[in-house]
């Protein structure tokens, strides 16, 4: 506005064509300032729209409009198609950590089998070598380490 007052238009021409295209007001009087700036300018009357962040008179405004409702129409179902997306990624990494906790569960069972199954041999061979002989067995390390837990065969 000063440029205006001081008869500088190249300056204040430059000012106004600045506010025409994006412009982040800092309070009420710097809108207003912006809003007499652009009338002087062209002798249009403007409006300061914040979330466009821009000066536009009406005919400009109801020109995008459309534009404008197209765009937040666009952006809710880019939102909601994100929100989905997240939704689905959470349910597959649930679902792979519920497949791997079942991978967990069945290979914590298969080596308990396996350990019985080897228990059940050594047990076996163990009595059986005692039966034959005792002190083969006694002094045998995985017989007695067997004997010490489960005590001597009858």
């Amino acid at each position: 506005m000063n440029a205006f007052y001081a008869g500088n238009n190249d300056s204040a021409e430059r000012h106004a064509k600045s506010l025409l295209r994006t412009y982040t007001a800092a309070d009420k009087q710097s809108i207003k300032n912006g809003i007499d700036c652009l009338k002087r300018y062209n002798g249009k009357t403007y409006k300061y729209y914040p979330k466009l962040k821009k000066f536009l008179t009406d005919e400009e405004h109801a020109a995008l409009t459309p534009e404008l409702e197209s765009a937040a129409r666009q952006e809710a179902e880019r939102a909601k198609q994100e929100e989905i997306a997240k939704a689905n990624e959470a349910a597959d990494r649930e679902k792979r950590e519920r497949e791997l906790q079942k991978l967990n569960q069945i290979a914590a069972e298969h080596k308990a089998e396996r350990e019985r199954a080897v228990l059940r041999a050594l047990s076996e061979a163990c009595e059986t070598k005692f039966h034959r002989d005792t002190f083969e067995a006694i002094t045998n390390k995985l017989c007695f380490d067997y004997f010490m837990l489960s005590g001597l065969p009858d």
